[in-house]
Parts: C-alpha cells; sequence; structure tokens
C-alpha cells in the first residue's frame, strides 16, 4: 500500500522491459521476474497465489501491467 515501497521494488524485480527480454518465455530466465512467473505455475497453490499477488501488487494492480510483465 506504501507507494515508496512498491515502487522501489518494482525497480528490483520488474525493471523497464528490453529487446532481449521479449524474445525469450517469460519463466525462461535467471531474474527475479522470471523465478516468480515460473513460480505462478507451480502445482503449490499457496506459492502460486503469493507470487502471483506480490507482482500483481507491484503492477499497481492492474491486469493489464501483470500481462505486459509475466
Amino acid at each position: 500500500s506504501n507507494r515508496t515501497i512498491r515502487h522501489y521494488y518494482k525497480m528490483k524485480v520488474l525493471p523497464p522491459l528490453k529487446k532481449s527480454d521479449l524474445l525469450n518465455l517469460p519463466e525462461k530466465g535467471e531474474h527475479i521476474r522470471n523465478r516468480l512467473v515460473k513460480l505462478m505455475t507451480d502445482p503449490n497453490l499457496q506459492l502460486k497465489r503469493l507470487s502471483a499477488q506480490f507482482l500483481f501488487i507491484l503492477c499497481k494492480e492492474t491486469v493489464n501491467r501483470l500481462v505486459k510483465y509475466t
């Protein structure tokens, strides 16, 4: 809910997209974003829900932004 904290974590977890980011699948890679997207497909429901909710909050609770970054 704190704008400053959300902005800081967004810069760490979801940096601006580059062309190279668009060429690979979202779950392939070593960045934090890639690992969180990979966790969204995990069979563990709690882990899946928490990672999706974290990314959703970082995207200002906007579905279009969540789809863009994942």
